[in-house]
């Protein structure tokens, strides 16, 4: 299961015990593979099909559904925790800008979309 979403989203409160993305995103491309291929669940921005690509490589062949949940949280909610955190609202917007939706052809059995306000 990956759980994606703009920063701030409110991505590691849904899934508290996934792989953070931020947690492998420095190691070598083998390894972080290697990780995610281990992983039930992963979490992370993944704005883009390419960068979700590479996740659903690393689960090829194994067994189950791949399921993408999107916390389609409003940027100005993005925004406001982003601030409170101390970082502003760049990363969010940016995010926002390349966000690509999951769509089904990418390789998701199921996507369901999450509409957080809080």
């Amino acid at each position: 299961m990956l759980v994606t979403g703009l920063p701030s989203a409110g991505k590691t409160t849904f899934a508290p015990n996934a792989l953070h993305y931020d947690d492998v995103r420095r190691l070598p491309r083998d390894e972080r593979l290697a990780a995610y291929a281990q992983a039930n669940e992963v979490e992370g921005i993944f704005t883009t099909r390419a960068s979700r690509a590479v996740l659903l490589d690393a689960w090829k062949g194994r067994e189950g559904r791949r399921v993408c949940i999107w916390l389609d949280t409003p940027l100005e909610t993005c925004i406001e925790r982003e601030r409170v955190r101390g970082r502003g609202e760049l990363l969010a917007r940016y995010h926002h800008r390349m966000f690509e939706p999951p769509t089904p052809d990418e390789g998701w059995d199921e996507i369901r979309i999450v509409r957080r306000q809080i």
